[in-house]
């Protein structure tokens, strides 16, 4: 069986291990697939074979990931009285996509058109405007695929095999925007390399770690929904202390040593 066949149910088995993932991810295969379709004038992928089965899991799937899902804090990004402030708000996104990826898109498009570097360069441009969870997990989630799309490209780019001084400035120009974005990862590096290794939080729930809330997000409320009748009962396990003295990550103490240390390492 080819992949493309095999693309419905690899979509609704991602979107169970990681949906937010998937959100960014579909319009990828919907670019693929449905070019594909057109090129060749096959329709094949639509027979009932090929989607019924992801259609009847996905279902199922759905109403798990649906569960209390309006607890969870959304909305629009964009949603203010003022046309001020909604002005102020488009000049900080397009700063942000600029910085984050839209410099870096645009100078591989310059070097070598790509669809996919345009999709991907849409997709990190519309996301920030919608929000989903206390962390806009959305946009942290979903923009995965695009920027993994953009480092192909850019890595595509860089080893072009055209060595004209136009080219070379190009690939200059590329290679010191991506040395400026290394700056996070390489300090990220040097943290997991000179600090010591963040113990496990053996001490604190996910609830009392969160000082007694509940992470709308990650824990859900059973009630009278059809696929609550399917899942296991839950088991009830005591939450300890949630006071606000309660909350704060003992791991912290444990790997900067007190702060003493922390002074220290300043």
């Amino acid at each position: 069986m080819r992949i493309d066949a095999m693309m419905p149910i690899l979509i609704v088995a991602a979107a169970l291990w990681s949906p937010l993932t998937v959100i960014g991810l579909i319009p990828f295969v919907v670019w693929k697939v449905g070019g594909g379709m057109f090129q060749q004038q096959s329709f094949r992928l639509l027979h009932p074979k090929v989607w019924t089965p992801a259609l009847i899991v996905g279902l199922g799937v759905a109403a798990y990931l649906g569960l209390d899902s309006s607890r969870i804090p959304k909305g629009l990004a964009l949603a203010h009285d003022s046309a001020a402030e909604v002005m102020m708000d488009l000049i900080k996104q397009a700063q942000f996509f600029l910085l984050e990826a839209g410099l870096i898109g645009l100078a591989i498009l310059a070097m070598r058109w790509s669809g996919e570097i345009a999709l991907a360069l849409l997709i990190l441009a519309l996301l920030p405007f919608v929000y989903l969870g206390p962390g806009n997990d959305l946009v942290m989630r979903a923009s995965i695929p695009s920027l993994a799309v953009l480092t192909i490209g850019a890595c595509l780019a860089l080893a072009e095999r055209s060595v004209g001084a136009g080219m070379l400035r190009k690939k200059a120009v590329l290679g010191g925007l991506l040395a400026v974005g290394a700056v996070t990862p390489m300090a990220e590096f040097a943290r997991a390399a000179m600090l010591p290794v963040w113990p496990i939080n053996m001490r604190a729930s996910l609830i009392g770690a969160n000082c007694g809330a509940f992470a709308p997000h990650y824990v859900a409320r059973l009630g009278d929904e059809p696929i609550a009748h399917f899942l296991r009962h839950p088991t009830s396990f005591p939450l300890g202390s949630q006071g606000p003295d309660e909350c704060d990550n003992p791991a912290f103490d444990e790997t900067w040593g007190g702060k003493l240390q922390v002074k220290q390492l300043r």
